[in-house]
């Protein structure tokens, strides 16, 4: 599976960036987006997930988790549970904007590089 395998730490780090830009002023409507139609938001933002995957936005969780769909027998649906966490009262506008923007090659404390 894609997700998995090739360029996860791309991926990873791609998803992190989503989810910080998520958190800036005027980006609400990324925010529920990704909480409402995570799978969507996603792929409009370059992140494609294979055919068969279902995502969810996990509020509870800062780890993601791939696990089997409990109503259909492996591997026919798979759940892709994305850790959405709350936002770091420490970071600032500034800090999640050069993530977001990749001016800086590591987050500022706070900031999940890796949510899974």
């Amino acid at each position: 599976m894609e997700i998995i395998a090739k360029e996860w730490h791309k991926t990873n780090k791609r998803l992190s960036q989503l989810i910080a830009k998520s958190w800036l002023p005027g980006e609400e409507k990324l925010k529920h987006q990704i909480l409402q139609d995570p799978k969507n938001a996603l792929a409009e933002n370059g992140i494609d997930i294979p055919e068969g995957v279902e995502v969810v936005a996990d509020t509870r969780s800062f780890n993601c988790s791939i696990v089997p769909d409990e109503r259909q027998d492996w591997p026919e649906k798979i759940i892709f549970k994305l850790s959405y966490p709350p936002r770091p009262a420490e970071v600032t506008d500034e800090q999640l904007s050069d993530w977001v923007e990749g001016k800086v090659e590591q987050p500022a404390p706070y900031i999940p590089l890796t949510l899974c």
